[in-house]
């Protein structure tokens, strides 16, 4: 007798700005950043104050330590539902989508709306950037391709400003190329 029980799996809608940039503040106040990823963003042009500046993190790989740290979350007055990346387990724990790579904050208006990973290994079709999403998982939440806009600090919260000086435009695929062009051409 063949069983009839059909697989479903309950996916979230995505949370508003102000929640995820909440949610992913304390998440990646968790985290640290492991040597051999400081070496590798110091290799790749970084200096150690914009390291700590953009907020890169290296991402647990334990389940034990991911469970760990939602729960710390959750505890903390968090909902994780709805939040891209976080998910329940087949034992009804939550817990996060996780690579070996980088966490990358992605940012718009000064919150951080998503999570990008630069993978240690590159990944199908040649990228070594992917979305932290959770979008196949239940109680999951899908990730929004998002493009981020980096200008001068003082000029994060508007696109145009008012002295209208013209400004060379930088596109990037992968979130880290993003920021080394930004940091590498400040003035552009």
């Amino acid at each position: 007798m063949q069983s009839s029980i059909i697989n479903t799996i309950i996916t979230n809608a995505k949370k508003n700005d102000e929640e995820l940039d909440f949610v992913y503040q304390e998440f990646l106040e968790m985290l640290q950043l492991n040597p051999k990823h400081t070496m590798k963003l110091l290799k790749l042009g970084f200096d150690i104050t914009d390291i700590e500046e953009i907020g890169f993190r290296s991402i647990p790989t334990n389940e034990e330590e991911k469970e760990r740290i939602c729960q710390v979350l959750i505890n903390n007055g968090l909902d994780l539902k709805g939040i891209p990346g976080f998910y329940q387990n087949n034992r009804f724990r939550w817990t996060f989508k996780s690579h070996k790579g980088i966490f990358i904050p992605v940012i718009n208006n000064c919150k951080i709306i998503g999570l990008r990973i630069h993978l240690d290994k590159k990944y199908d079709m040649e990228t070594t950037d992917i979305w932290f999403s959770s979008a196949q998982d239940n109680n999951g939440t899908k990730a929004s391709n998002n493009i981020m806009i980096l200008l001068p600090k003082e000029n994060r919260l508007q696109i145009m400003n008012d002295k209208k000086n013209e400004k060379d435009i930088i596109i990037t695929s992968e979130m880290i190329l993003g920021y080394k062009a930004y940091i590498k051409y400040p003035d552009k």
